[in-house]
This record gives structure tokens, C-alpha cells and sequence, in this order.
């Protein structure tokens, strides 16, 4: 073994700066990967080319050229995984008819805020509840106002608070709203227990709701992205396939060739 003049070896050192290199290779070619942006599919950047990098490394590219060959072989690995994600999401909604769907309020973002606001009562619910750990945050954040309002909306079509919510007043501070919001809770279902399998109840119906409407969306976007049913998808995943064997089959070549 030849040894520097500080006492590194030689091959240690070439190791060292291949490794440094290959770092320096799959960082950047990973760059040229692109996840998906907003919406259902959307992916987080940072984790896509966190994993594409790995997958690229895997590969210890010493060159551009292997380099380029290890981008491509990730890039058609993580579109596989894109089409097991989109195959999923078809397969969960097929037969769901899509009158179903329109019962709905069919818009994905709307679902969201009404299983919020669901979420919010249920959580108020919660904390009255003795032994129920309720999320102190979470109750600190709430906007009073549009809780009492959501509130009245379910359980009463008339204002029941005289002085402080009627046709000539409305709350002003948020402590009065809270207080308008409790009232009407505790005056429509006065036992705890009511007001917890109530507050549940709504979040268990609006959650299933978005969730089928998500999975609708996802499956509609999927039909798009595929250009086709869910008999469809074998070919852009054979496709994919033949793009990553290829891909490994060159740089195996290349490597043999150089070897030789």
C-alpha cells in the first residue's frame, strides 16, 4: 500500500475523493428530477430528491455519463411508484357510481373546511369530556365567531341569548362569542355525553366525505396522467420497466468495456 506524505494512503484518498465525487454527482442530477406540485399527488420536494439521491447513489456513479444513466434508472423507479399510488386510488373507487360522488359537495377543498369545522366541535366536545385528553392548542387557536355561528346553524334557527345575540346585538370580543357558542351548545344538548357522540358523529360523516371525495379526485387525476382506465396503467409500467433495464444494462456495459 503507497502512502502520502502525511501518512493517508493513496487508495484511501482516491476513495475518498470518488466518494466525494459521486456525492457531488447524484446531488446534482437529482436536481433534474421533478416531483409533482400541488394537489392530491403533490409531493415534498425535499423528501423527492432526498430519495432520488439515494437512488442515484446506489449506483456510485464516477462519472457524468453514469450519472446521467443512474438519473434515468430512479427516475423510471419513482414513476413506478407513482403509477402503484395512482393503481391504488383507481382500484379503491371502482364501482362507486359517480352519482354517489354528487351527493357530495364535490369540490376536494370544501370537504376539507367542513371536516374542520367538524373536527373544532368535536375537539369542544372532547374537552368537556372527563378521562378525553382534547388538544389545549388546538382550542387556544379557535375562532370563537365562526364556531358560535356554525354552531346556531346546527342546532337552532333562532338566536336564544337575549342582550349579547338577537336581532339587535351581536358579540364583539371573543370571549363573548365563546360564550354565545357554549350557551347554544349546552342549551341544545345538555348532557355531555350528547354533545361528545353529537360533535363525533358530524366529524365521522365529514371525514368520510372528504375522504371519498380525495379519492375520487385522486382516481380522476390518475385516469388522466395514465391517458387511461385502470386496464391501462401495465403500459406505462412496462414502459418504466424497460426504461430502468435499460438504463442498468448500459452502465454495466460501459463499466465492463472499461474494464477491459
Amino acid at each position: 500500500m503507497v502512502h502520502s506524505g502525511d501518512g493517508i494512503s493513496i487508495d484511501g484518498a482516491k476513495r475518498k475523493a470518488r466518494s466525494s465525487r459521486n456525492a457531488e454527482l447524484h446531488g446534482a442530477y437529482a436536481r433534474q428530477l421533478h416531483p409533482l406540485g400541488s394537489g392530491p399527488y403533490g409531493e415534498v420536494h425535499s423528501e423527492f430528491y432526498e430519495r432520488a439521491s439515494k437512488l442515484i447513489g446506489g449506483f456510485e456513479p464516477e462519472d457524468e455519463l453514469i450519472a446521467e444513466l443512474a438519473k434515468r434508472a430512479a427516475d423510471a423507479l419513482m414513476k413506478m411508484a407513482r403509477l402503484d399510488s395512482f393503481e391504488a386510488e383507481m382500484s379503491l373507487v371502482t364501482g362507486i357510481p359517480d352519482a354517489d360522488v354528487k351527493m357530495f359537495c364535490g369540490d376536494l377543498q370544501a370537504a376539507e373546511f367542513v371536516e374542520m369545522d367538524m373536527e373544532c366541535l368535536k375537539q369542544i366536545a372532547m374537552a368537556d369530556m372527563p378521562g378525553m385528553e382534547s388538544d389545549d392548542g388546538f382550542l387556544e387557536e379557535l375562532e370563537w365567531e365562526s364556531i358560535a355561528k356554525l354552531v346556531r346553524r346546527l342546532l337552532t334557527k333562532e338566536c336564544t341569548l337575549p342582550g349579547l345575540w338577537d336581532d339587535d346585538h351581536e358579540p364583539t370580543t371573543g370571549e363573548d362569542w365563546e360564550l354565545a357558542a357554549r350557551t347554544i351548545l349546552e342549551g341544545a344538548l345538555p348532557e355531555r355525553q350528547h354533545r361528545w357522540v353529537w360533535a363525533n358523529g358530524l366529524h365521522a360523516n365529514a371525514y368520510a366525505q372528504r375522504s371519498l371525495i380525495e379519492h375520487k379526485t385522486k382516481a380522476f387525476i390518475a385516469t388522466r396522467l395514465i391517458n387511461g382506465p385502470l386496464a391501462s396503467i401495465e403500459r406505462p409500467r412496462n414502459h418504466l420497466w424497460r426504461e430502468f433495464s435499460q438504463a442498468v444494462g448500459q452502465i454495466r456495459q460501459i463499466r465492463k468495456m472499461r474494464e477491459g
